[in-house]
């Protein structure tokens, strides 16, 4: 939980001044975070394939959207890597 609590005050620290782009940042992020620790807790999946899907799903979701945004993709990816991180 404190992993969790220290990322989204840093995220929230870095991205726009506009409540609304916060918001979707930490929703990208949170996103990713959840898909990496459902994926560790029921697949046999390695981080590198964990990581794969996390970034799969959050390509999808951008190329389906009117305009690419790195930023909402980084954010997802992010979400992942934060989970392996260990405290």
């Amino acid at each position: 939980m404190k992993k969790i609590l220290l990322t989204l005050m840093v995220l929230l620290s870095i991205t726009s001044t506009s409540y609304a782009m916060q918001a979707d940042k930490v929703a990208h992020f949170g996103v990713g975070y959840v898909i990496s620790s459902e994926l560790h807790k029921h697949t046999k999946l390695t981080f590198l394939e964990r990581l794969g899907c996390v970034m799969i799903v959050g390509a999808a979701k951008e190329l389906t959207d009117n305009h690419w945004d790195g930023k909402d993709f980084l954010a997802t990816c992010s979400g992942a890597l934060v989970y392996e991180i260990k405290f």
